[in-house]
């Protein structure tokens, strides 16, 4: 008998993890609203089903039809804004992995701009079909294959053409830019006003007016952010305040527990998962790089 060619398809290792959702049905209307800026541990999945609201991840801001799907990865700075009285009625996942490898495929669709995906009626039919499956008590085999279906389905949807994100004043883009690659590294916010000519209301006013937050608090964000993917690494909290662009430890443990609700070394020991997503920007403190 005639030997047929074999191929062997290598699989990542799948440790335990945990999968929280909800639907939201609720029949009320919600009124005009700017929801929190926070950030999670978990992938977040945030699926639209009816109604119509914005959603700001990190230095994007993306207008959301019914169909449509945000990926926020783990440490992401987000907020749901509801412009207009609706009804948003959304499903959402949270996602919590325990090993490399599993998700990073699934994660690197923002860095092609494929953060916001329309999975159109038909795909959208089926997710709310996995997600009632889901509910029902199964073998985990099966709940694994609803969750795997699940997230391709996400993945290989088409991004969605209505965003905010190319709004944006261009002078905007350049200082989130500037920010997002050396929030380690710039100390002050007088730097921004001097490089940009731009006026501390000014910058204000642009900061409230597409990200819903201030420019001190965006990028305390990011420096937490950082310092959260530091810790898991297994970083000391003085080093992880440091490597962050913190200047002030004691500040660092204030500022923490009032964001989170623990300390830095409680969050440390809080989760047993490992998060892979590298830090951005976690190049050393420099002086010259100083705003002062």
């Amino acid at each position: 008998m005639r030997q047929e060619p074999r191929k062997t398809l290598p699989f990542p290792a799948i440790g335990d993890f945990e999968v929280t959702f909800y639907v939201s049905e609720s029949p009320n209307e919600a009124q005009p609203r700017i929801f929190p800026r926070h950030m999670h541990d978990a992938i977040e999945i945030l699926i639209l089903l009816q109604g119509e609201c914005a959603f700001s991840v990190e230095d994007g801001l993306y207008s959301m039809q019914p169909g449509d799907a945000v990926i926020i990865s783990p440490n992401e700075a987000h907020n749901c804004i509801l412009h207009n009285q609706t009804l948003f009625q959304h499903l959402c996942f949270q996602l919590t992995p325990t090993r490399d490898g599993l998700f990073d495929n699934f994660l690197s669709l923002h860095a092609s701009g494929s953060r916001c995906v329309s999975l159109g009626k038909e795909r959208l039919d089926r997710v709310l079909t996995i997600a009632k499956c889901l509910e029902e008590p199964t073998a985990r085999i099966q709940r694994l294959y609803l969750l795997m279906e699940f997230l391709w389905l996400v993945q290989s949807s088409s991004p969605a053409a209505h965003t905010e994100k190319a709004e944006m004043p261009a002078v905007l883009h350049q200082i989130l830019s500037d920010i997002n690659e050396n929030f380690t590294k710039i100390d002050h916010l007088e730097y921004l006003h001097e490089t940009y000519f731009i006026s501390p209301s000014t910058l204000g006013r642009l900061f409230r007016t597409y990200l819903h937050t201030t420019p001190k608090q965006y990028l305390e964000t990011k420096r937490l952010s950082c310092s959260r993917i530091l810790l898991k690494q297994g970083y000391s909290v003085y080093d992880a305040c440091t490597a962050a662009g913190f200047s002030d430890y004691s500040n660092y443990i204030r500022l923490f527990r009032r964001r989170f609700g623990m300390t830095p070394k409680q969050y440390q020991s809080s989760q047993p998962f490992e998060i892979s997503q590298p830090p951005r920007a976690d190049t050393p403190r420099s002086p010259g790089r100083s705003a002062r």
